[in-house]
């Protein structure tokens, strides 16, 4: 089978170049630069960094709201205190 034997494919370029004018490369070469599956990647790529940045911007949004919570759990436990306090 010649497609997956390189010395046969070889050897039979070899007999058609001497006995004409041919100049066979059978070299093969691939891109990945311009390879569809690289540039799929590389959109993943980007969308995922995009969601990742687009969590983080969250996640500070929720902190701050967590933040307000407490603060507003602590002022009013203090006033509930006061008024206990001004009621005895």
């Amino acid at each position: 089978m010649i497609k997956n034997d390189m010395d046969k494919a070889q050897a039979i370029a070899k007999k058609i170049a001497s006995a004409n004018d041919v100049s066979i490369d059978m070299r093969a070469k691939i891109s990945y630069s311009s390879s569809s599956a690289v540039s799929e990647l590389e959109s993943c790529v980007s969308d995922l960094t995009a969601l990742v940045q687009q969590f983080s911007a969250n996640t500070k949004v929720d902190s701050v709201n967590v933040i307000q919570v407490a603060l507003a759990l602590k002022q009013a436990d203090k006033k509930s205190a006061e008024v206990v306090a001004g009621h005895e």
